[in-house]
């Protein structure tokens, strides 16, 4: 952070999966300005809607990370809705020893033909399917990774972030 005076300017910048932000070639300092602007002008919170609302204005600096062609981004939506449904169902397996067990039914997986394009497989095949299981196992230690990120400074989680290192380095 930058001092300016007595006031702390914040560095804004791109989470590394942020491609099509970078590829609109949107300043993130000056759209987590404006975040943060709409923000105080709204009090202690802000949601998704007031974001749009202001991104309307063509005059907005929000307004090029947004698709305005409706017939687009009502495709999109659809997308985001098969998305949306296929996490939201889930599957009870009874193990050999006869205990019921619900996890999702599908993962997201890759495809060799479109590495870049998310994929979903049911649960069961991908742990039948040793490439798929591991694909799994290595999607689920970034998030795990990931989350360790994000609460690093929860001293409380302690014991949890040796877990997930231990296991990451059983498995990897």
């Amino acid at each position: 952070m930058k001092k300016v005076g007595r006031i702390s300017k914040k560095q804004y910048t791109w989470k590394n999966g942020a491609v099509q932000l970078r590829k609109l070639r949107l300043d993130a300092q000056v759209i987590g300005e404006e975040i943060e602007r709409l923000r105080v002008t709204n009090g202690k919170h802000f949601d998704n809607r007031l974001v749009v609302d202001a991104a309307r204005d063509p005059k907005s600096p929000l307004h090029r990370a947004f698709d305005w062609d409706d017939v687009k981004a009502g495709e999109r939506w659809r997308l985001q809705q098969a998305a949306y449904l296929i996490r939201s169902v889930e599957v009870c397996i009874v193990t050999p020893e006869q205990e019921e067990r619900v996890t999702r039914a599908f993962v997201s997986t890759s495809n060799n033909q479109e590495p870049r394009a998310k994929h979903f497989t049911s649960t069961e095949y991908a742990m039948s399917d040793p490439e798929l299981r591991g694909e799994v196992i290595r999607q689920a230690l970034r998030e795990l990774a990931a989350f360790k990120r994000k609460y690093a400074e929860l001293s409380e989680l302690v014991e949890i972030f040796a877990a997930i290192d231990a296991t990451a380095r059983m498995v990897g």
